[in-house]
């Protein structure tokens, strides 16, 4: 798929005699409120991958890098205009991360969680401090059903959950793609990823342990996610919406891959993409090509008038990677 691994191998080489030489490494990084600053002690992540890294997006989309992500949640700090270090990632001990997971496992007074996401409203502003431009697109939540121990599940997307307060994906309906990373203390006491896998969970909206239903967010259910691949056929059809521009990635040009559509109310929507040998086509609920306001079926841009409440397959094909937006 993409975001494929290619490893030199003296670079495998030196990397595996740095390894034995001290007995255990991983990257720190600093960040700065959309800055990057100086970074040292990198050992780059394609150095070493783990196991289903590779089908994480592409690197160079704009604001949905996966892996810097992940990286962050591992080694993430930061360095305070007053020069003070403020630590994030699981591997410092007393970081913003531990004390939250631990706090929300032994509970309070008012409540416990087995969850902390990108959405919650309470901690926003300080989650919000430590992720740069390279991940601002994407949604995760840390999902710890085994409270503080040694195994936190990360759920990964750059799905836009959100239009304002309401679910661009309805509550109940399934998102995809959702990556989960096993996060692991490996026996030197060091955490790092072990597996990503690509599947979906239910939206859902987000378990604040302070606002509760007070203040809803859209979010998913990371106890839902299930490893699957949607969109080979409509029965399995992914849910989109208005304001989606994402990529489809098939096995090749000839497979379809299919999204769906169902309006709240009656609308206007173009289906668009930017790589002219794809061929969009639109269906409705039997799967049958409807009437088309502007462009034609089978092209790169179609547009169609859609009634509120009604299912709308889109059927994409003719090359192996279709950006595509939805307006």
């Amino acid at each position: 798929m993409n975001g494929k691994i290619i490893l030199k191998p003296l670079t495998l080489i030196v990397a595996l005699l740095f390894i034995i030489s001290i007995g255990g490494a991983y990257a720190t990084w600093y960040y700065s409120r959309g800055v990057c600053d100086d970074v040292y002690e990198v050992l780059p992540l394609d150095v070493f991958p783990w196991s289903g890294a590779e089908i994480l997006p592409e690197e160079d989309q704009v604001g949905k890098n996966h892996r810097s992500l992940i990286e962050i949640i591992l080694n993430g700090t930061i360095k305070e205009n007053n020069g003070k270090t403020t630590y994030l990632g699981l591997n410092y001990q007393q970081s913003y991360l531990n004390s939250e997971i631990e706090s929300r496992s032994e509970g309070s007074w008012w409540a416990t969680s087995d969850t902390l996401g990108s959405m919650d409203f309470w901690e926003k502003s300080d989650i919000d401090k430590y992720f740069n431009t390279s991940n601002e697109n994407i949604s995760f939540v840390i999902y710890f059903p085994d409270g503080v121990s040694d195994t936190y599940y990360l759920y990964t997307t750059d799905v836009k959950l959100n239009n304002g307060d309401s679910a661009n994906i309805a509550i109940g309906e399934n998102i995809y793609p959702i990556y989960q990373t096993v996060l692991k203390k490996n026996s030197q006491g060091v955490w790092e990823a072990t597996e990503t896998k690509m599947g979906y969970a239910k939206s859902a909206w987000y378990d604040n342990r302070i606002t509760g239903s007070l203040l809803k967010y859209p979010s998913f259910d990371p106890s839902t996610w299930k490893e699957e691949t949607l969109g080979t056929t409509a029965n399995n059809a992914i849910w989109s919406y208005m304001g989606q521009n994402t990529t489809a990635y098939v096995d090749s040009a000839d497979t379809d891959v299919y999204y769906k559509l169902k309006p709240s109310q009656s609308t206007t929507y173009t289906v668009y993409s930017s790589n002219e040998n794809a061929k969009i086509y639109i269906l409705d609920k039997n799967q049958k090509q409807i009437s088309v306001s502007s462009g034609a079926q089978g092209t790169n841009k179609v547009t169609f008038q859609a009634s509120a409440n009604t299912v709308y397959y889109i059927k994409m094909s003719g090359s192996t990677s279709i950006p595509f937006s939805i307006s």
